[in-house]
């Protein structure tokens, strides 16, 4: 087991060149913002962290502010320095020691809102207010993952103006992204921040509690479905999650009482999809009936990319694989088809994900997450392979690749089923210990305000570029 890797100093000397003061963290009723009966004011500093990742900060919290200060450093990450009392000498190790303790995550954080920041206290309003809601946000990072919402102050939809009023334009942030697509809402308290890193398959929730009395019976909800959890709180090591639901896309779970900081690692199910070996490799039918088919235990999807359920029956995909090729066939069912005028099956069609098409995501390298292949067949037979480096990205989206791939499709009107039927040489990539494979499986169906993104596993973002949530793909005997 590693140990976290900890960003909290004990200074014992002259703070560091350009340390930077904190704010007291912790909750102030003010009279002119609200009252003991309404939202109090939270004073967080974990929205300074993550304008200024590398900055050194020093803190005075003392007495029972420290071990919240501490949580907080740990919590997003702060490089943060404590001169420390003799007096609370004591209770900065008890609260270290617990630190220390924590497993290291080596994962980024997981924000759904890049709010471009021009390091104005305009910009560090919105930061803040975001926060104190509860909505991932992070200033946007120029080489980072693209983010579902990006605010800019100054445009059209997020002016000056509005911002100056913090309160109503987190509000406006809020609508804008959906209640339903929120990686993280709590609920029964306004005292408690929570900051979440990972993916859709690992993923931390930092929960602090600022107030200096225990929350109880705090309800949380993480998009995704986790249904592993391991609890791990300062102060109360037998603290354990109630009630705990994995249902429309989401985790929920209730915190009987948390006194003051709590670190809870959640697991997705590792999916697989089991690959059958064939002695010898077989023409193309589309036709899940073909003998080759037959009795081919199917994967499921029918979530969107998000985990919300998809009006339609769910797609079917299946495996099997040779010594020299791989095969996946795709069963999809539809209302209506969206499919590409003047269709051209000799050569690959670009941007072909603007149609009707079903995807398969396939990568070997699971050291480099960020680097996969994409191949698509289309009802009409069209098909598309595309080398994917999400750290590097290359030309034309990595069209300059060529697998040696070969696609079969078929529309059973009567049913209103499409089948897609892929043959990918083994040799385009290199399995893992010769028998796995990283493997998303996806499909776009429909036009306009009917389109749906559907996904074998969900990502928890609107893309299908979120390797860290894709499967596995174990090739059989």
């Amino acid at each position: 087991m590693i140990l976290a890797l900890l960003t909290i100093h004990l200074l014992n000397g002259a703070a560091p060149p350009n340390a930077v003061e904190l704010e007291k963290p912790g909750v102030n009723y003010r009279v002119e913002i609200a009252g003991a009966t309404a939202a109090p004011w939270v004073t967080a500093n974990g929205w300074r962290f993550q304008r200024n990742p590398d900055a050194p900060f020093i803190s005075h919290a003392a007495g029972p502010d420290l071990p919240l200060a501490m949580a907080e450093a740990n919590a997003w990450r702060g490089n943060v320095w404590f001169p420390v009392s003799e007096a609370d000498r004591p209770l900065f190790d008890k609260t270290l020691a617990f630190l220390q303790s924590i497993p290291e995550f080596p994962a980024p954080p997981r924000a759904q809102i890049g709010v471009e920041d021009d390091g104005t206290a305009e910009v560090g309003e919105v930061l803040k207010l975001l926060a104190r809601r509860n909505l991932m946000a992070a200033p946007l990072q120029k080489n980072g993952r693209e983010p579902e919402l990006v605010v800019k102050l100054g445009t059209p939809d997020f002016t000056r103006e509005s911002a100056r009023n913090p309160a109503g334009f987190a509000a406006v942030v809020r609508r804008r992204l959906g209640d339903e697509h929120r990686l993280l809402r709590i609920y029964g308290t306004d005292v408690v921040l929570g900051h979440l890193e990972g993916d859709a398959r690992h993923t931390r929730l930092h929960l602090v509690n600022y107030s200096n009395n225990d929350v109880s019976g705090a309800r949380v909800r993480v998009l995704g479905a986790f249904p592993s959890a391991k609890v791990m709180a300062l102060g109360q090591p037998d603290l354990a999650l109630k009630d705990v639901t994995v249902a429309e896309g989401g985790t929920e779970f209730t915190i009987p009482t948390l006194t003051r900081y709590a670190v809870i690692d959640l697991t997705a199910d590792q999916p697989a999809l089991a690959a059958k070996h064939i002695d010898r490799d077989f023409e193309l039918t589309a036709d899940p009936a073909a003998p080759q088919w037959r009795n081919t235990a199917p994967v499921l999807a029918r979530q969107n990319y998000l985990g919300e359920p998809v009006p339609l029956p769910a797609t079917e995909i299946r495996s099997r694989w040779t010594d020299r090729n791989l095969y996946v066939l795709f069963s999809c069912p539809y209302d209506s088809l969206n499919l590409k005028p003047n269709p051209e099956t000799r050569s690959e069609t670009p941007k072909l994900w603007t149609w009707d098409v079903a995807e398969a995501f396939i990568g070997s390298d699971f050291d480099h997450p960020e680097r996969y292949r994409e191949l698509q067949v289309s009802p009409q037979g069209e098909w598309v392979d595309l080398d994917i480096d999400r750290s590097h990205p290359k030309p034309e989206g990595g069209m300059g690749w060529n697998s040696g791939f070969t696609v079969k499709a078929r529309i059973d009107r009567g049913r209103k089923v499409w089948y897609g039927e892929m043959k990918i040489p083994l040799s385009a990539f290199t399995p893992a210990a010769g028998r796995e494979l990283r493997v998303g499986l996806f499909r776009i169906q429909g036009a306009g305000d009917q389109k749906q993104y559907i996904a074998w596993q969900p990502t928890g973002q609107r893309s299908f570029h979120v390797p860290e949530a894709f499967g596995i793909l174990r090739l059989e005997p």
